[in-house]
């Protein structure tokens, strides 16, 4: 108790001294506080889905620099030939302009293949999941909505279910709503089918993968 005193009366003595340091502490801490959430988000927090400890990242080497961006060829490949991997799925993201209700407007839109929300175990909250129809090329068009984008352009309105929105001056259909507290692995504010057949139409467009692990 003594010391603590005796530390007090120092520090009293040495404002600016005091400032120093209690302003260094405070860096400290919020810098270790910052590196811990950012670890316990990423490293130790188990995703938000059932089973997350089955779930995989599938990444291409390209002559010793692992990436996570694949060819599309390659993810048909790796989806026709893997025996260990109960699902595997592939997306891919950019702008596109939806028009209808309302002024035109850029969002960002998801590419998926039909196994992407089954995989992470996401059931639409109104409305069902794209069907492999959808998912081929040259296949009924379909959207998803994600639930900000239904709230901010769409009211909310259950309505909004097989209605047909334009993106990118073509039509869609409105199949599903996402829940609310979905949002992975982007703010993607709707999602697409990616429709790669089965020969991976184009080759090389860049995706990106994941798969979930069998269970033995």
């Amino acid at each position: 108790m003594n010391d603590f005193k005796f530390a007090f009366r120092q520090l009293a003595r040495n404002p600016g001294f005091t400032a120093v340091a209690v302003l260094t502490l405070a860096l400290g801490i919020g810098a270790n506080t910052a590196i811990f959430s950012v670890v316990n988000a990423v490293l130790l927090k188990p995703l938000p889905y059932p089973e997350p400890d089955q779930l995989v990242q599938l990444r291409a080497d390209w002559s010793g620099s692992p990436s996570t961006v694949i060819g599309s060829s390659t993810f048909i490949a790796a989806r026709t030939q893997s025996q260990s991997l109960a699902r595997i799925a592939a997306y891919s993201g950019g702008e596109m302009t939806l028009t209808g209700a309302g002024s035109a407007e850029r969002v960002v839109a998801g590419a998926v293949t039909v196994d992407f929300f089954p995989l992470l175990g996401i059931q639409p909250a109104l409305g069902r999941n794209f069907t492999r129809e959808e998912d081929t090329p040259n296949g009924p068009k379909a959207a998803i909505l994600g639930h900000g984008l239904w709230q901010s352009r769409f009211g909310g309105d259950a309505d909004v279910l097989d209605r047909t929105i334009t993106l990118n001056q073509q039509s869609y259909t409105v199949v599903g709503i996402l829940p609310a507290h979905f949002q992975y692995p982007e703010p993607f504010q709707l999602w697409t089918p990616l429709a790669l057949g089965e020969t991976g139409a184009g080759g090389g467009e860049p995706l990106r993968s994941m798969a979930k692990a069998c269970s033995f």
